[in-house]
């Protein structure tokens, strides 16, 4: 095994970051009403709620159908984004990052 050149693990470490920062994809609740973007490291970049979220008056009721929504958005986006980094990172890039 030969020895690790610890610089040029760091640099490609950041470099693989800063790809994955700019990989975006957007996941949406069940019933459609709010939307949540996901950057690649899995950030939140921005969140959209749909007029129709706020039409009940109820403090109680929107603030568990906020969390509700907000939940269901992140699920789909993550999933979503994996997807989009499976089909992204191919084999080389890969081993590259290894080496």
């Amino acid at each position: 095994m030969g020895v690790i050149d610890m610089a040029k693990m760091i640099r490609k470490a950041q470099q693989t970051r800063k790809t994955m920062s700019k990989i975006m994809a957007a996941g949406k609740s069940k019933s459609q009403n709010t939307t949540i973007l996901l950057n690649g490291l899995t950030e939140i970049e921005d969140i959209e709620f749909g007029d129709l979220l706020f039409a009940d008056g109820n403090k109680e009721v929107l603030k568990q159908q906020i969390k509700k929504e907000v939940i269901e958005a992140f699920k789909d986006a993550k999933k979503n984004l994996e997807t989009q980094l499976s089909q992204s990172m191919d084999l080389d890039s890969i081993r590259d990052m290894l080496s």
